[in-house]
């Protein structure tokens, strides 16, 4: 097992109710699995967030799904969601803003 520190902004620190959240996951889980346990503690509306495509809003900058960044690096398309993490990771989940 390991620790994985999870940071969320905005929205959905007001959704889940915390700045930042400790969890305890297996050794070979990845962003995908991440994204899937929070899911099932948070519930439907977190789970439409986890099943949207994140680089599809963060390419368009349209604000329909949430940036992600695993220590400070965004997520891109190439690696996508399958990153592995590792012990003491911070996963940073944020919603993108508009701008005009």
């Amino acid at each position: 097992m390991m620790r994985i520190k999870v940071r969320f902004y905005a929205s959905l620190r007001e959704f889940v109710g915390l700045d930042e959240l400790d969890l305890e996951v297996s050794k070979d889980s990845t962003l995908k699995d991440l994204l899937g346990t929070l899911s099932q503690r948070y519930g439907p509306r977190f789970e439409e967030v986890r099943t949207k495509d994140p680089f599809e809003g963060y390419v368009r900058g349209d604000g329909s799904s949430p940036a992600i960044l695993v220590n400070g690096r965004a997520v891109d398309s190439e690696k996508g969601l399958e990153i592995r993490l590792n012990d003491g990771d911070l996963v940073v989940i944020m919603p993108l803003m508009a701008s005009g």
